[in-house]
């Protein structure tokens, strides 16, 4: 399924202006949940077979597209750090909680 996306995307979504919402997508191959459209999503970022780079944005007018410049490159990748980084703060004030909890 992630070769079908991949394809898709390299064909139809180049740039920022042609991305195509994650439900839409979701959609047109038949998946049902998110959590199964994401891991498609990390698969092609992560394989090497896959050269093109997603890029993507959440919000209302956000999406999924491949990038084709240094700006979509580097707004999509300073997503992915804000993202990463509230995660890395959820996590240590959980560790923290688990403490006071004695676990």
């Amino acid at each position: 399924m992630s070769d079908l996306i991949y394809n898709y995307l390299t064909l139809k979504c180049v740039g920022y202006d042609n991305r195509i919402k994650g439900q839409v997508l979701m959609s047109k191959f038949g998946i049902k949940d998110h959590k199964t459209f994401r891991s498609y999503i990390e698969l092609i970022r992560q394989s090497p077979d896959c050269p093109r780079i997603i890029g993507s944005e959440a919000g209302k007018n956000g999406g999924y597209w491949i990038i084709a410049n240094k700006k979509e490159f580097d707004d999509t990748v300073f997503h992915l750090y804000a993202r990463a980084k509230e995660m890395k703060k959820t996590a240590k004030m959980l560790q923290k909680k688990a403490r006071k909890e004695g676990f």
